[in-house]
């Protein structure tokens, strides 16, 4: 019994601090006056290794259990087991080495004990994990993040957004918001106390207004998708849901403007980037890098090549989009590899919705996770995006056995 109230502890948290654990202790333990970029280090890095030692815990604890996995995990850890090949071997095994001992560092440091040691301690233990607890906390601790981010003198101002802190950035500080957004929606609904209900709404709002003060379009573009999926997969056949993406698309396109004012209302700022997407095409300069991703992927279709651009840099860049940078390193057949566990994902989080899952939220994450990842987000530097991937294969597999 000890055992397993303190596994199921150890792996309730491992999952909490994967969804909403960085911003938490950056914004509300790095000192407010922090101004440079070490002084956020000595939150980070301790942080990173309490990470990995609760992983490590969980692993050598469940190794000798077996694992339940069907045939899409199985491919999920060939895939890993895939990219970690290609990473080693650019960065180790080939003939023009171009990477610094610092990015080489860097690199393995980020694949290993950031991405891969966590997202395998999940595998172990997801079995032992108290879901309705990891909603609830984690919710809790984005709000902690986003209160403690309006008194925190440690953010920075980057061409009038704001970062969360000086070791979060925009991007990642929208994300707070809109996942504080959505999970908040989910407990909405479970909860019956007006109280409750009052005070998430309340946290509703302030992950509206930090989705403004970052004024990042992806986060904001992923929470509405979401939105949106989670509609249209509540409906019991194809018909109401085709029915459903019809109306929601015409009411957007209606209400543009609207919309429009809302967003400038949260940030004039959000709102003068979102009409630039919307009327100039502009994606911050994301189109070229995406051009470069391809281009390298279209010298090498078939393997792949480096799993970054740019290597002769010394450290190379991501392309800011997940399919263009698993394309270009592990060529056309690990890209229909990847797109093939994509449509898994995006099927398995329809189906936990459709059902009325107690995990529907992982459901959502996961849409909100993919927009992510075609705007910013890579594989193999987080484990977030694989954790929920994971999740929904899991949990809808649970739903067929039932």
């Amino acid at each position: 019994m000890k055992f397993s109230k303190f596994i199921s502890f150890c792996s309730s948290l491992n999952l909490i601090l994967t969804i909403a654990g960085y911003s938490f202790i950056t914004t509300f333990l790095l000192p407010f006056n922090a101004a440079a970029e070490g002084m956020s280090q000595l939150i980070t890095i301790p942080y990173r290794i309490l990470v990995l030692s609760l992983s490590l815990v969980i692993i050598f604890t469940l190794f000798k259990e077996r694992i339940k996995t069907n045939y899409w995990i199985k491919f999920l850890l060939f895939f890993w087991i895939l990219y970690i090949a290609r990473i080693i071997f650019d960065l180790s095994f080939r003939f023009d080495d171009f990477f610094t001992s610092e990015s080489k560092f860097l690199y393995y440091s980020f694949v290993f004990f950031i991405s891969f040691v966590p997202f395998l301690s999940i595998v172990y233990s997801y079995k032992y994990i108290y879901f309705d607890k990891v909603l609830i906390y984690s919710v809790v601790l984005l709000v902690i993040s986003m209160i403690a981010s309006l008194f925190s003198d440690s953010m920075l101002e980057e061409n009038s957004r704001l970062t969360g802190n000086i070791a979060l950035n925009p991007i990642s500080y929208g994300e707070v918001g809109a996942k504080a957004i959505l999970l908040s929606g989910f407990l909405f609904y479970k909860y019956k106390s007006l109280f409750i209900k009052i005070i998430l709404i309340g946290v509703i709002a302030l992950g509206f207004f930090t989705l403004g003060r970052a004024a990042s379009r992806g986060p904001l573009l992923g929470m509405f998708i979401a939105v949106f999926f989670y509609l249209i997969a509540t409906q019991r056949n194809l018909v109401k849901s085709i029915i459903t993406l019809l109306m929601c698309s015409l009411l957007v396109i209606i209400f543009q403007n609207y919309i429009i004012d809302f967003i400038g209302f949260l940030s004039p700022t959000l709102k003068a980037r979102v009409e630039a997407s919307i009327y100039e095409n502009d994606s911050s300069s994301r189109d070229e890098l995406f051009t470069a991703g391809i281009n390298q992927f279209l010298d090498h279709p078939l393997f792949g090549n480096y799993f970054v651009l740019y290597p002769e840099s010394g450290k190379g860049i991501n392309t800011h989009n997940m399919v263009i940078d698993v394309l270009m390193s592990l060529g056309l057949i690990g890209g229909l590899f990847f797109i093939a566990l994509l449509i898994k994902g995006i099927y398995s989080s329809y189906e936990l919705i459709k059902e009325k899952s107690a995990l529907n939220w992982v459901g959502s994450l996961f849409i909100f996770s993919i927009v992510s990842a075609m705007v910013g987000a890579t594989f193999y530097m987080d484990s977030f995006f694989s954790v929920i991937m994971f999740l929904s294969f899991v949990a809808s597999s649970k739903i067929k056995m039932n």
